[in-house]
């Protein structure tokens, strides 16, 4: 069987795509960079290049395999606790029983799903920590930390490029504050030389800055 895997490279795809693999499946997985297809070619998949906005490329593959596993999103197209489709979609529901059953059948999917969800939780935590206990600009530098954490790569020179366009909205809504007060810290940082920003992509240029305006959060993640 033929399974096309999107978000191959992360902490999910890590485990899924071994698993398939082992059990004698061909894997391909989508990669939108550099970083991303080392790391897909690693797990012993092939690698398909391209991002979930590049519609054909997800219809190509899709097409030609025999199934596809989602493990991968896009800040601005999904939100927690909603789902976005890009086209006509049937979502389909799994009981307790059926996934008690699957669960029961393969121990170390279990394990690996726990392993997952216990992440997620630990990040909503920190994230929670973040908007009650940091300053306006540690909730920002918590911000651009998670998203160079899901999208960073280093181009040289301690310099860390998020390649995924972000909005100073958004940006906001990560951080829970205004945008207003968004626009004032990324305009003092910009003017520090702590950050740049070149066709909607931002780039860290002094990270180490940036996490110690997140120091509680760094803190917090370290535990």
């Amino acid at each position: 069987m033929h399974v096309f895997v999107t978000g191959p490279s992360g902490h999910a795809g890590s485990y899924v795509i071994p698993e398939l693999i082992a059990a004698g499946h061909e894997v391909t997985g989508l990669a939108r960079s550099d970083k991303s297809a080392a790391a897909v070619s690693a797990l012993g998949a092939r690698v398909c290049r391209g991002d979930l906005a590049d519609l054909d490329v997800l219809k190509a593959a899709a097409g030609e395999s025999d199934g596809v596993i989602h493990l991968g999103y896009r800040a601005d197209l999904l939100r927690s606790g909603g789902i976005t489709a890009l086209r006509d979609s049937e979502l389909s529901f799994v009981s307790r029983a059926t996934f008690e059953a699957v669960a029961q059948d393969t121990p170390e999917l279990s394990r690996h799903l726990l392993i997952v969800v216990t992440r997620r939780l630990r990040d909503t935590n920190n994230a929670l920590t973040a908007t009650n206990f940091l300053s306006v600009k540690g909730r920002v530098a918590s911000a651009l930390l998670q998203l160079v954490e899901a999208f960073g790569r280093d181009v040289g020179s301690g310099r860390i490029l998020i390649e995924q366009k972000v909005s100073q909205n958004e940006l906001a809504a990560m951080a829970g504050i205004a945008r207003e007060n968004v626009t004032r810290v990324l305009t003092d940082w910009t003017n520090r030389s702590w950050l740049s920003r070149l066709a909607g992509y931002y780039c860290l240029e002094n990270k180490k800055a940036i996490r110690g305006e997140a120091g509680v959060a760094s803190t917090s993640g370290s535990q």
